[in-house]
């Protein structure tokens, strides 16, 4: 995205083509009619494996240079985008990278070197702070960050001569104004929550950045490519291409998913051969064909969702579950069944000396007192019965005191003058 020569709105000028989708002589030839210049890219880096073609307006202005005089030396500054938030698959993974933990403190990426490519020793990424690297692999240093919305921007001072010595590749990428990705090294400690963010699923969340460096990528891509946002380009945002030129190749691009759903559908009759018919229609068309079998997908997915629902088990909670056993279990044996082994043992044991105690105390009862039936008794808790039990003493026994002794019941004697009232 940039502002052409003499013109005030901004045009989408480059288009990558997938290897997958395109043939190396569609990509030339809808290059060439949209007055764009081809190339075959290079191999991906950096995570990204699929190879592309590439496709820039001749005329493209992606951003300014301007000159600068730095430790005595003339250095090209250029407006970086160094991250923006989102989930970003580096070498970690996919870890979602947020625009409050990357501006926390954006004077800390000042002064990071800018380097081609990420150092790296026996293929394992190093940092490059150090005086090797320094002076085989650095360029020049990141200035001026600052947050603006959700990205990290800045600016890449780089000492020429030493940019073109290093790259010469990446010093005509800026001398001609052409997209360059970037991507950043940077130490973080890792929160590993998994989750998702706007459709994007990630394994982690970054926290803590301390920046190592910036590394100037030409011809390959960052975890946050020139797509998402980052790399050597104008910092401003990017405004709706106007109708014509370029903009045809991304409305090509948006079509590319529907394509894949009316090949892959069962409800659609296209097939993998029928690709490059499909790939001939206009937007309009793909979308009229596409609408009828996009319901049919939707109403399988919510059959699908719903058969899902149905299968799953009731969920309950731990009053509930305490409320259907009570419903269920009627019997202490069947209480006992639904133990382990070890206790059932134990509970029928306590349950055989609790019946013994009961029937002994309602015994006593019954045999002291008429006042209750034996279910009358069967029915009251255990509590009750020993309180029972109590008051139901057996008559007191006087035959042990022999003839002579006295009972409550007979007539009393009583010394001559004193009466009983």
């Amino acid at each position: 995205m940039g502002k052409l020569k003499g013109e005030d709105s901004m045009t989408e000028q480059a288009y990558r083509y997938d290897k997958d989708i395109w043939t190396a002589s569609q990509a030339r030839s809808h290059c060439l009619d949209h007055d764009g210049s081809f190339e075959a890219a290079e191999p991906q880096t950096d995570n990204e494996q699929t190879e592309t073609y590439q496709c820039h307006k001749i005329q493209a202005n992606y951003y300014t240079v301007r000159s600068e005089m730095h430790e005595g030396k003339k250095h090209l500054v250029v407006p970086v985008v160094m991250m923006v938030e989102g989930v970003h698959n580096g070498s970690h993974g996919p870890l979602l990278h947020t625009i409050s933990e990357l501006g926390k403190f954006p004077e800390a990426w000042n002064g990071i070197p800018v380097c081609i490519g990420h150092p790296q020793e026996n293929g394992t990424s190093i940092s490059a702070n150090s005086p090797d690297i320094i002076e085989s692999q650095t360029v020049g240093r990141v200035y001026n960050t600052h947050v603006e919305g959700t990205k990290l921007k800045a600016e890449a001072w780089l000492d020429e001569e030493k940019l073109k010595k290093l790259s010469p590749q990446a010093y005509e990428y800026i001398k001609q104004g052409r997209p360059l990705d970037v991507s950043v090294g940077v130490f973080t400690e890792d929160d590993f929550v998994e989750g998702d963010w706007n459709g994007e699923r990630y394994t982690a969340v970054a926290k803590n950045h301390r920046p190592d460096h910036l590394a100037l990528l030409p011809g390959g891509v960052g975890a946050c490519s020139w797509a998402d946002g980052c790399g050597v380009r104008a910092n401003m945002e990017r405004t709706k291409p106007v109708k014509g030129g370029i903009k045809s190749m991304a409305e090509e691009k948006k079509m590319c998913p529907k394509i894949a759903l009316l090949i892959n559908s069962e409800h659609s009759p296209f097939e993998e051969k029928d690709r490059e018919l499909l790939e001939s229609f206009d937007q309009e068309t793909i979308d009229k064909i596409v609408a009828p079998v996009a319901i049919l997908e939707a109403q399988d997915k919510r059959k699908e969702e719903e058969m899902k629902e149905e299968k799953k088990e009731p969920q309950v909670n731990a009053e509930q579950a305490i409320q259907v056993l009570k419903e269920t279990l009627k019997t202490p044996e069947e209480f006992i069944k639904i133990l382990p082994e070890e206790m059932q043992d134990q509970l029928r044991s306590g349950l055989k000396l609790h019946k013994e105690h009961r029937n002994k105390l309602i015994e006593n009862i019954m045999t002291n007192s008429d006042v209750f039936s034996k279910e009358e008794l069967e029915a009251k808790p255990t509590d009750e019965l020993e309180k029972l039990s109590k008051l139901a003493k057996a008559p007191a026994d006087y035959s042990v005191l022999g003839a002579n002794s006295v009972k409550l019941t007979d007539e009393v004697l009583l010394p001559p003058g004193i009466g009983v009232e």
